[in-house]
C-alpha cells in the first residue's frame, strides 16, 4: 500500500498509494441499504438466553454517478444492525448521512477527497472556496471527510461511529439513523483522532489525537463519561498528555494504541503524514486520481512511548506523564491487555507480552 522513502528524501519522493489499489482489484461494489428490518433465516437454533444487538460499520458505496473510488477505505459508510431476540435475528442497514455523503449525493459525483481518491471540483463552490478548502486540514474546523466507516464505540449511553479524523457521528442504535455530527476539535485541541479508542469500565474514553498547531504533537485525549453520561460530556474532554513529533511538519500516523489498567503504550512508526504533499496534490492533482499522503522510511526504527496512567485511592484518573521513547527494531501489535504477573494471558493473548515489555523497560521509567 505504501511506497518506501529513504532517509534524507523527505519532500522529494512522496508516493503513498499504488495505482493498483483500486476498486476493481478488491472486487467491491455498492450495496443497497435496508432501513426496514429483514427477518433472518435460522439454521439450527439460537439459545433463548442470547439477546441483544450487534452493530457493525464499513464501506458500502463505491461510486457516485460516473465517478468511482480508488481504494476500498474510501467507500461511504454503511451501518449494520443484527438484533437477536427469542431465537430470531433481524437485520437492517443504513447509510451514514455524513456531510461527505450528502455533498457527494447532491453533486452526483465524488466531491469530497478521501484516503485514496482526490475529489472532483464541487459545483456548489466558487473557485476561491475550492482553493481555500485545501488548507482546511490545518484548521480545527476543517472540511476534510467525515465519512466515518471504521469503528463504533460508546460514549456513556450513546453510540458513535468514527474514522481517523476529528469528527464523529452519534447514531440511533435501534434505527441506525444519523443523529448528530460532533467536531471533537471544538472541545479538545486536536486535528485528528484514531478510530480505535479505549473505554474504561467507568465509561471514560481514552484516545490518541494529533495537533498540527506549530510543531505536530501526538496527544492523549480523555473524554469523561462516568458510565451514565452521553455525548454531552465531551465538553469536559481534555488533552492529558502531549508529545512532540520528531519529524517537524511530518506527523506520525497512528492507527491504534495499547492500554492496560495502569499504562498506555503508543508507537511512533516510520509511517507519517506529509501535509505539504497533501496540499499540493489537493490543489494540482488530477480529479479522481490517487492521493499521496502517507510516507514510509524503511530504514527507520519504531519508537515506543510509554505513558503511566496514575490513579489515586478514590479511583480517579490523574494526568498521564510521558516516559522516554524506546527504540525498537521490530513491530509491536497494539491492543488492550492485562498486567499478568503469573505469566497468564488474557483473551487477546497479550497479557504476558505486556508484562514482559513493562519489565524490560522499567529501568528507564520514573515510577
Amino acid at each position: 500500500m505504501y511506497s518506501s522513502l529513504r532517509r534524507g528524501q523527505i519532500g522529494s519522493k512522496v508516493i503513498a498509494l499504488r495505482r493498483s489499489s483500486n476498486v476493481a482489484k478488491f472486487r467491491v461494489k455498492t450495496v443497497k441499504e435496508h432501513p426496514d428490518p429483514v427477518e433472518g433465516k435460522i439454521k439450527g437454533s439460537i439459545p433463548s438466553w442470547i439477546s441483544g444487538r450487534l452493530l457493525r460499520v464499513g464501506p458500502g458505496i463505491f461510486e457516485f454517478g460516473n465517478t468511482k473510488y480508488n481504494h476500498w477505505f474510501d467507500g461511504q459508510s454503511l451501518l449494520h444492525s443484527f438484533t437477536i431476540n427469542n431465537g430470531k435475528v433481524q437485520y437492517r442497514s443504513r447509510y451514514l448521512h455524513s456531510e461527505s455523503f450528502k455533498k457527494n449525493t447532491a453533486a452526483n459525483r465524488i466531491v469530497v477527497t478521501e484516503f485514496g481518491t482526490l475529489g472532483y471540483p464541487d459545483p456548489c463552490k466558487t473557485l476561491f472556496q475550492r482553493i481555500m478548502a485545501n488548507f482546511q486540514i490545518l484548521s480545527p474546523n476543517n472540511e476534510v471527510t467525515d465519512n466515518c466507516n471504521v469503528n463504533l464505540y460508546p460514549i456513556g449511553e450513546d453510540i458513535v461511529v468514527a474514522t481517523e479524523v476529528n469528527v464523529i457521528h452519534r447514531i440511533d442504535p435501534g434505527t441506525l439513523d444519523t443523529m448528530e455530527r460532533i467536531n471533537l476539535s471544538k472541545y479538545v485541541a486536536i486535528n485528528t483522532a484514531t478510530a480505535h479508542p479505549h473505554v474504561d469500565p467507568d465509561g471514560t474514553v481514552y484516545n490518541l489525537g494529533t495537533a498540527y498547531k506549530g510543531r505536530p504533537h501526538t496527544c492523549v485525549v480523555k473524554l469523561p463519561a462516568n458510565g451514565q453520561g452521553n455525548c454531552q460530556d465531551i465538553s469536559r474532554g481534555k488533552v492529558i498528555c502531549s508529545i512532540p513529533g520528531k519529524r517537524g511538519v511530518y506527523p506520525s500516523y497512528h492507527h491504534s494504541f495499547g492500554m492496560s489498567e495502569n499504562y498506555i503504550i503508543m508507537t511512533e512508526q516510520p509511517a507519517y503524514f506529509n501535509i505539504l504533499n497533501y496540499l499540493g496534490t489537493s490543489m494540482f492533482g488530477k480529479a479522481g486520481g490517487k492521493m499521496q499522503v502517507v510516507v514510509t522510511d524503511k530504514d527507520e526504527k519504531i519508537l515506543l512511548a510509554v505513558l503511566l496512567r496514575l490513579k489515586d485511592k478514590s479511583g480517579v484518573n490523574l494526568e498521564a506523564h510521558p516516559s522516554p521513547k524506546i527504540q525498537s527494531s521490530s513491530t509491536l501489535s497494539i491492543s488492550d491487555g492485562k498486567e499478568a504477573n503469573d505469566g497468564s494471558e488474557d483473551n487477546h493473548g497479550v497479557g504476558a507480552s505486556w508484562q514482559k515489555l513493562i519489565s524490560s523497560l522499567s529501568a528507564v521509567w520514573s515510577l
